[in-house]
């Protein structure tokens, strides 16, 4: 039935797809039972999908080897904050609170590099 049509579509590499195409539409119509036709034609779709499109190739974890062996949870938690801090900064359209927000943002950053350094 359309499996057979499926299997025929991925020996031949998608080569005559009319006569394929019009297989298909023949089995479709001459078969009975109208759920199993549309989920064998999906089947087949997703066959032909799954050999035609290219995928994305999935990134591999990060070993542990590799990670930054003074970096700690408390490091990741100012981080967080200077992120914060930078954002509340920028996002700050009155001139003088700006400025406010400005000088706490350099204090913190010149505080958080220092750390880094220090444990560095």
């Amino acid at each position: 039935m359309i499996k057979s049509v499926a299997a025929k579509f991925q020996k031949e590499n998608a080569k005559d797809l009319p006569s394929l195409d019009n297989e298909t539409a023949t089995q479709a119509k001459e078969t009975r039972d109208t759920e199993e036709a549309v989920d064998t034609l999906q089947e087949a779709n997703t066959l032909a999908c799954n050999n035609s499109f290219k995928t994305a190739k999935t990134i591999p974890e990060r070993n542990n080897e590799k990670s930054i062996p003074w970096w700690t949870q408390e490091f990741a938690i100012k981080r967080k904050r200077l992120t914060a801090l930078r954002r509340r900064y920028q996002r700050t359209h009155t001139t003088e609170v700006r400025e406010i927000r400005k000088k706490t943002y350099h204090e913190e950053k010149s505080r958080y590099q220092a750390a880094i350094k220090r444990e560095k």
